[in-house]
């Protein structure tokens, strides 16, 4: 859809919707790595090892940063749509 909207790569950094686009790449991006961390280490962890506490705790932490994550990615797709027309 960028390349659509856009007609530089330069309005990326330029136009309020190109400045959007890059702050929801950015959150989707940290709510992925937040979701791999769990998948690919807290949970074989806490698999290995289920009276810990700590682990999770550390699993709850992780799991609120993701929601935060897609919750800010929800609100600037709602901006993304406004400033797209």
């Amino acid at each position: 859809l960028a390349v659509i909207v856009l007609d530089r790569p330069s309005e990326l950094w330029a136009t309020e919707w190109g400045r959007l686009l890059i702050a929801k790449t950015v959150f989707v991006v940290a709510a992925a790595a937040a979701g791999a961390y769990n998948h690919r280490v807290l949970v074989p962890q806490m698999s290995r090892n289920p009276d810990s506490p700590q682990l999770s705790t550390r699993f709850r932490s992780v799991i609120t940063v993701e929601a935060a994550a897609l919750l800010v990615v929800l609100i600037l797709t709602a901006f993304l749509m406004g400033a797209a027309s």
